[in-house]
């Protein structure tokens, strides 16, 4: 099996990034621009919730499909030009964050089976670790796909993530 790197933030940054991320939610009416794409972010029990909305499609629409994309190392996988441009025009409150943790490269340590203690840096995606992490990630996502979703009005898109669903018929 290959090896995927699982990252652990600083304690610091982790408490000021909960922090910020509970001082973001509070205003979730700021999402609303999610709505009715993204279901990880600011809605309570989302995964519940899309599951319950693609099951009654499903079961209203016999002859339709439900087809589900999930990309593979997804998080650490997206440009980080396209997150800062992501977050400049959907939440630009977060720039400050985004500015001090992704415009440089990210040092990443591990310890690899056979291979002992390596580090090398990481130019692209979303932190592992990073308590805004799903935010970052699905603002990245929602910037990407908001013009497929919008040339398409009739069919039903949502996403939890990095896992993305259609309705086929």
């Amino acid at each position: 099996s290959k090896v995927r790197p699982i990252a652990i933030a600083e304690c610091l940054r982790r408490w000021a990034a909960i922090a910020l991320n509970l001082e973001v939610m509070r205003e979730s009416h700021r999402f609303s621009f999610f709505s009715p794409f993204q279901w990880a972010v600011a809605v309570p029990s989302g995964a519940e919730a899309l599951h319950r909305i693609i099951e009654a499609h499903l079961f209203l629409n016999p002859h339709h499909f439900c087809a589900k994309l999930d990309v593979k190392n997804a998080f650490n996988s997206v440009s980080r030009s396209v997150l800062w441009a992501a977050t400049e025009r959907y939440l630009p409150r977060l720039l400050p964050y985004v500015h001090t943790f992704y415009t440089a490269p990210s040092l990443v340590r591990a310890h690899l089976p056979g291979l002992g203690p390596v580090s090398f840096q990481m130019c692209r995606g979303v932190q592992q670790g990073d308590p805004l992490g799903t935010l970052l990630f699905s603002l990245v996502l929602h910037h990407q796909l908001e013009p497929v979703w919008s040339s398409a009005p009739s069919l039903l898109h949502n996403a939890f993530a990095d896992a993305c669903h259609g309705f086929c018929f």
